[in-house]
């Protein structure tokens, strides 16, 4: 009788956030530093396997530790890597920091199955609170697109104010966000009719405000939401069917957390053979935990870079304005940063072919705004003389547009019933 496989896991997230509350400073998860996106990272291996991957980590650990000047008992972790190393993505890395990450992407070959969620906290605040939204038969939209849609609003109008009326003590006081969010499309609506740029999201805009108009939406605002784990497992469980691993032959080992909430949603989402690990004793936790960091640090920058504008005053703010990526993040001086693009493309390229190897819920677009910044400086170009014959403005304008296609791409795939998305 055949061997069936059985596949150890290692788990780690950061951006970590228990619950979302509205604080004096603000909601919690839009203060100044804090990413929009929850990140967690699986790893696995053949079980068969462990041993010799737990070396190889051991080895870059006792690399690194030198290279950084730690001493053996310190642990190595991704944030003694100073935070400025990612202010343009890669391109800003100190050689010890390309150093550090070009070994641990060695790690990661073609055996190692890989999982990335990064999940939207707005989504979870937006999906919270609409707990209940019935759409008219007569109009053709899934829930999960006007969830989209009133999300990608949200992130291009950064209307604080107005997100801060989700939050109320008194649960019966269900009306005072959806008024606020109508209001505020009927604003926008108005001082975008002779904005060019404007002119493909101005009907999404007006039908959004239509559905929203005629959908009898039961809201839940609430004093603090705490924390869903369950898409962090709705991805990986996506995964591991996508592969044909049934649960009972994975061991997932997730990262020692102090309310034992990610364990117990683990469990229910069916992944039995779960359990806690410390990092200081489960070194191929301390993988997970590096790898969790970057992508989480790398997204930060991005979403630092390209969020908008504060909404404070509809007739006053700059519609004409087009908001893309500094072209700092092009301006490449040496070879080694754009050789870790590649080598990080190498990594998501092997795994093309696995579609769950990312996963993001409903709102999508930082997601394929990462893979695509990856995809594009590591793998549009074939070496690094071709990537310097553009200027670092006409990356910019280029990789504006490669992104936009492939949100675009991901929207007609996802929600090809929905004609909501707008640049």
């Amino acid at each position: 009788m055949k061997h069936k496989k059985t596949y150890n896991f290692f788990f780690d997230e950061s951006s970590h956030v228990r619950k979302v509350t509205n604080t004096e400073q603000g909601i919690n998860i839009y203060l100044e530093g804090n990413n929009d996106l929850f990140v967690g990272v699986y790893w696995g291996i053949d079980s068969r396997f462990e041993k010799e991957y737990e070396n190889k980590y051991l080895d870059f650990e006792t690399y690194g530790k030198k290279l950084l000047g730690l001493t053996a008992e310190q642990e190595l972790k991704g944030t003694n890597i100073g935070k400025s190393n990612f202010k343009y993505g890669i391109r800003s890395f100190n050689k010890n920091t390309l150093e550090i990450y070009k070994r641990i992407f060695d790690i990661i070959d073609s055996n190692v199955i890989l999982h990335i969620n990064l999940f939207s906290k707005t989504e979870f605040l937006v999906t919270q609170y609409f707990k209940d939204i019935k759409i008219p038969k007569s109009i053709i939209i899934s829930s999960p697109s006007l969830i989209y849609s009133i999300i990608k609003f949200l992130f291009n109008y950064r209307n604080t104010q107005l997100l801060q009326k989700m939050f109320s003590e008194n649960v019966l006081s269900t009306e005072e966000f959806l008024i606020g969010l109508k209001n505020m499309l009927q604003q926008v609506i108005r001082n975008i009719q002779n904005v060019e740029r404007k002119q493909k999201e101005l009907p999404a805009l007006m039908q959004l405000l239509f559905i929203l108009e005629k959908s009898d939406v039961i809201s839940s605002p609430k004093l603090k939401y705490n924390w869903d784990y369950q898409p962090l497992f709705d991805g990986f469980k996506l995964l591991s069917e996508e592969l044909s691993i049934k649960s009972n032959r994975i061991i997932l080992t997730l990262d020692k957390e102090g309310t034992g909430k990610i364990l117990e949603t683990a469990k229910k989402q069916g992944f039995k053979k779960v359990v806690q690990g410390d990092s200081e004793l489960v070194p191929c936790i301390r993988l997970s935990d590096f790898l969790s960091n970057f992508f989480n640090r790398l997204s930060l920058e991005l979403y630092e870079s390209l969020k908008e504008q504060r909404f404070n005053d509809p007739n006053s703010y700059d519609y004409e304005s087009i908001h893309v990526l500094n072209s700092n993040w092009f301006e490449f001086k040496f070879e080694e940063p754009f050789l870790l693009y590649k080598k990080l493309y190498k990594i998501l390229s092997d795994r093309k072919n696995i579609y769950w190897t990312g996963y993001s819920g409903v709102f999508f677009d930082y997601q394929v705004i990462l893979f695509s910044l990856i995809n594009y400086i590591g793998g549009e170009f074939p070496d690094f003389n071709s990537f310097k014959k553009l200027s670092p403005k006409s990356h910019v304008e280029q990789f504006n547009n490669y992104c936009l296609e492939h949100l675009s791409d991901q929207l007609n795939k996802f929600y090809f019933h929905s004609n909501t998305f707008y640049r």
